[in-house]
């Protein structure tokens, strides 16, 4: 894990933007999030010991990315004449929200949650989870926002769980599919 931290880390300018989550057969484990080509952000696990990305948003507004960013978003609501209280920073702001939902629902489960209560959290319906059915960010806004997929992977026990919305995104299952490792040993 250290080596893929560092490797990541001075290629930088060569990876696409991608927010990752590395580890090890030790156990050590780290949250990489990258919005741009130009930067990045390394998260170690907490005192709880335990680590986690998401695809929302920057977690740290005051680090270089997170500097970033906001100058980002700012210069394409000047270029557009957009106003800061609109659609658009509206989306982020929900991003934001929902990172902050993410990061204290795992801290709330407690130092050993039992998969069930993780798995719980995940496909709730927002606000008692962070599932989303349908959620409008902004009132003058068409858009909504859906969950589309949720995935479990239990690394030690070689299974991965995914929950897939429908096509028609009416429904969200209530059981994953399971794969197992055992199941493409001879693949």
């Amino acid at each position: 894990m250290p080596g893929a931290v560092d490797f990541l880390t001075r290629y930088c300018p060569f990876w696409g933007r991608s927010n990752i989550f590395v580890a090890d057969t030790q156990k050590r484990s780290a949250a990489i999030e990258k919005c741009s080509y130009k930067y990045l952000d390394v998260f170690y696990p907490g005192p709880d010991g335990r680590t986690h990305v998401s695809g929302m948003t920057c977690r740290d507004p005051r680090t270089a990315q997170g500097q970033h960013l906001r100058k980002m978003r700012l210069e394409y609501l000047r270029l557009f004449n957009l106003p800061e209280d609109g659609p658009d920073m509206a989306f982020w702001n929900a991003c934001k929200k929902f990172e902050d939902k993410l990061a204290n629902g795992l801290r709330d489960l407690g130092p050993s949650p039992r998969l069930e209560e993780v798995t719980r959290f995940f496909l709730s319906r927002y606000p008692d989870g962070l599932n989303k059915w349908g959620l409008k960010p902004h009132p003058d806004s068409g858009l909504v926002g859906y969950t589309l997929q949720t995935h479990v992977s239990l690394l030690e026990e070689g299974v991965y769980y995914r929950w897939q919305r429908s096509k028609d995104g009416k429904t969200y299952p209530r059981e994953p599919e399971v794969y197992r490792a055992a199941d493409f040993s001879a693949v």
